[in-house]
């Protein structure tokens, strides 16, 4: 027969099975256990010294913490744990072809899956405590990718099909954009507004490459402006237009008179101006008989007006 007493002996407890005698110390208990053999024909009774257990509360819930579980062959991926009891250091194994993981740095080569779990020692009245296995894959970072588009501002409503150029592997290209008014489908975006459009890129992970990200590009959405007012008159070989460019709220820059030969519509001359309004003083030139002005805003939106005859 066994009996017990200790430091916190109420929550020491024995259980008689068929099979033997169980000790459970519930909780935190620390149990003193004597063991008794009683006589018997030609013996004494004997008893054993005292042996003190001791019951930890168990660790609970320790999990590798890790959301992002790709990675690239070459870049370690910082191990992180959630959950658990006690301050007890946390240490980590890793098995798999290819893995490595050293303090919290897990290594792999390209393919390798590493299965990680996460321990956490035993601290004062705590036990140590283990996690489930997470998985890490490490594939090839693909080329820099870039959404490629050369041109960048377009009238509000109409449509920008969006290009990419870089990436490796066959994985699709998908897109997301924000801003007010902005809206993509597949790769057509428009705007409703005239303000930017930020669209990002990225291009689907496929053997043995991960899936890879553009650095955000700006589309300017230049609003529908409505019509210049101008006017020109001629006085020997002087042209003078007068011009107002509508929706000054835009913030233009700068202000061209471009003059055009009728046949080949071919720059023949061009001056600058700043002013809204303004005016153009420029030498007429034989064939010039028709004039365009055209404006650019802080904005990087840029108007032409029809061709208009000259004097």
């Amino acid at each position: 027969m066994y009996s017990m007493g200790g430091i916190n002996w109420c929550q020491c407890w024995l259980t008689l099975t068929p099979s033997g005698t169980y000790l459970d110390g519930g909780a935190g208990g620390t149990c003193e256990v004597v063991a008794r053999k009683a006589a018997s024909s030609g013996y004494l009774e004997a008893t054993s010294a005292t042996k003190i257990f001791k019951f930890a509360l168990r660790n609970l819930y320790v999990t590798v913490s890790n959301t992002k579980t790709d990675g690239t062959a070459g870049t370690p991926i910082t191990l992180t744990s959630s959950g658990g009891s006690g301050t007890g250091a946390v240490t980590y194994a890793v098995t798999g072809t290819g893995c490595s993981v050293t303090g919290t740095a897990l290594n792999g080569t390209a393919g390798a899956l590493c299965s990680v779990i996460a321990t956490k020692a035993a601290q004062g009245q705590y036990a140590a405590g283990s996690s489930d296995a997470k998985t890490f894959g490490f594939g090839v970072a693909q080329d820099t990718l870039v959404v490629s588009n050369t041109t960048t501002a377009g009238e509000a409503g109409a449509t920008v099909t969006l290009t990419t150029s870089g990436g490796s592997g066959s994985g699709a290209v998908t897109y997301a954009v924000t801003g007010t008014g902005c809206s993509l489908s597949g790769n057509a975006l428009t705007a409703t507004t005239g303000v930017g459009c930020s669209v990002i890129a990225t291009k689907a992970a496929s053997t043995p490459y991960n899936a890879a990200t553009s650095v955000a590009k700006t589309f300017v959405n230049c609003p529908n402006l409505g019509s210049w007012t101008t006017s020109a008159s001629k006085q020997g070989m002087t042209v003078t237009i007068n011009y107002t460019a509508p929706n000054a709220s835009l913030g233009w820059s700068s202000f061209y008179a471009i003059l055009k030969a009728d046949t080949s519509q071919t720059y023949v001359q061009s001056t600058t101006s700043t002013s809204n309004p303004g005016t153009f003083s420029v030498n007429s030139v034989v064939g010039s008989s028709k004039y365009v002005l055209y404006g650019t805003t802080n904005g990087g939106c840029s108007y032409f007006t029809p061709p208009y005859t000259a004097p």
